[in-house]
C-alpha cells in the first residue's frame, strides 16, 4: 500500500515536473516569437526609411537636372534675342555711351549677367514661377501675374510683367520670368551698394562716389542716361527700365 501510494505521489511529481517545464518553453517560444515580430518591423522600417531616402535623392537629381535645363535655355536665349518680335521694348542697334556699348558700361558697374548666377538660384526662381504659374501651362498670363498676384502693387506687378516680357507676346514664359529675376536682383544689389544713405535714392554725388567709372564724362553720361525723369537723382524703377534695355542688349 506505501509502495502503490509512492508511485502516485511520483507520479504526480513528474507530471506537475513536465508541466512546469512545457510551460516555460511555452513562454519561452512566446518570448522568441514577439522578438522575431520586433525584427521584422525594424527590418520593415529601415526598409521604408531607405526608399524614402532614394526618393528624395531621386527628387534632387531631378531638380539639379530641371535646373540646368532652365539655365541652359535663359542663358541661350538671353544671346539669342534679335530682332523682330524678340527684340527689346525701346532698344535700338548698336546702342552706345560715350564710345562704350551696354554691355562695356554694365561690366564697369561689375554686372556679371545671368551666365553668374548659381544653379541653386536658378531652382529657386523657377519654383517662385510656379506659384503663380496657376494653370500649370508654363508660362504667366497678365490675368494670373497683374491681376491676382498677392505681392506688391498692381502697377509695380504690371511693370514687371512688361519688362519680363522680352518678346512681346502677352505672356512671361518661365526662361523669361527667370532672366528678368536674374538681371533685376542683380542690378538691385549694385543700387544699394552704391545708395549711400540707403533712403533708395542715388543723387548723382553718390553715383560719382561709387567710384564705377573713372572717366568723369562717362559717369555723367551713364547717370544721365539712367536719370531718364531727369530729375537729378535715380529710384529703382526707373534705374530698372534702362539698365534691363541695357543687359538684353
Amino acid at each position: 500500500m506505501k509502495k502503490a501510494l509512492a508511485l502516485v505521489v511520483l507520479t504526480n511529481l513528474i507530471l506537475l515536473a513536465g508541466c512546469s517545464v512545457g510551460k516555460e518553453h511555452q513562454q519561452k517560444a512566446e518570448r522568441l516569437e514577439k522578438e522575431l515580430a520586433a525584427a521584422r518591423e525594424t527590418v520593415q522600417t529601415e526598409r521604408a526609411r531607405a526608399d524614402l531616402a532614394e526618393q528624395t535623392l531621386q527628387k534632387q537629381r531631378e531638380a539639379r537636372k530641371a535646373a540646368k535645363t532652365s539655365a541652359t535655355r535663359v542663358r541661350t536665349d538671353s544671346k539669342s534675342r534679335t530682332g523682330g518680335r524678340n527684340k527689346p521694348l525701346d532698344q535700338s542697334e548698336g546702342e552706345t555711351l560715350g564710345g562704350h556699348t551696354p554691355q562695356q558700361i554694365l561690366t564697369l558697374f561689375g554686372y556679371k549677367g545671368v551666365a553668374a548666377v548659381s544653379e541653386r538660384q536658378l531652382a529657386s526662381y523657377q519654383r517662385v514661377f510656379g506659384f503663380t504659374d496657376a494653370d500649370r501651362d508654363g508660362r504667366h498670363s497678365k490675368k494670373e501675374y497683374i491681376e491676382n498676384g498677392r505681392y506688391m502693387t498692381v502697377q509695380s506687378r504690371k511693370g514687371i510683367f512688361t519688362a519680363s516680357d522680352s518678346n512681346r507676346d502677352g505672356f512671361v514664359s518661365e526662361a523669361e520670368y527667370v532672366e528678368n529675376r536674374c538681371i533685376t536682383d542683380e542690378a538691385k544689389e549694385i543700387f544699394h551698394a552704391m545708395d549711400g544713405n540707403r533712403d533708395s535714392r542715388l543723387t548723382a554725388k553718390e553715383f560719382h562716389a561709387s567710384g564705377k567709372f573713372k572717366d568723369e564724362t562717362l559717369a555723367k553720361a551713364v547717370f544721365k542716361a539712367l536719370d531718364t525723369s531727369g530729375n537729378g537723382e535715380l529710384v529703382i524703377p526707373e534705374y530698372l527700365r534702362v539698365w534691363g534695355r541695357w543687359a538684353r542688349n
